[in-house]
């Protein structure tokens, strides 16, 4: 495959220019293909987490607390802020992954107002093996379309992007 072959979004982007040729295609197009490739990589992280039972918004929590290292355990508000939730979302996911038992919420031996969210044993060892399973699919995939050299150009405009836009919303 050929980068200047036309994709999906080319597609699109010819009907638009069609109906309202007004519209900044460049734009319309970059993101369009964020959000595209985004779903895509989210489809196939989806999948192979579901061989660990987990889905992509119960990783998340589950990993959050187990980047940071011992005790793993961070406070509700720790984690819907780093994870760019709402309040009521973490409470739902929390509520989920207490039930199967691979968080627990205890109270904050610093604040006895406060809770702490710790990730169990049980939690630990599948948030592992979920990270080390052989479903990598996405990883492998842009191994093979981009190269090294291409792969750390994207990053970096992504990074430069992301800065800003959380800098903007998120500070």
């Amino acid at each position: 495959m050929r980068p200047e072959e036309p994709d999906f979004t080319d597609k699109l982007l010819e009907d638009w220019r069609r109906e309202r040729p007004e519209i900044n295609e460049s734009l319309l197009g970059l993101f369009g293909r964020l959000e595209r490739a985004g779903r895509s990589f989210e489809r196939d992280v989806e999948r192979a987490l579901g061989v660990n039972n987990l889905k992509e918004s119960e990783f998340v929590v589950l990993a959050a607390l187990r980047r940071i290292g011992p005790p793993y355990a961070l406070t509700p508000t720790d984690l819907f802020k780093s994870l760019l939730i709402t309040s009521g979302t973490i409470t739902k996911r929390l509520v989920r992954l207490e039930n199967r038992g691979l968080i627990e919420r205890r109270p904050d031996p610093a604040d006895g107002r406060g809770t702490l969210v710790y990730l169990t044993q049980a939690g630990k060892e599948l948030v592992d093996r979920a990270v080390a399973s052989p479903g990598q699919e996405p990883y492998k995939w842009l191994q093979k379309v981009l190269t090294p050299l291409e792969r750390r150009m994207l990053v970096r405009l992504l990074r430069k992007t992301l800065r800003a836009r959380e800098s903007e919303h998120y500070s």
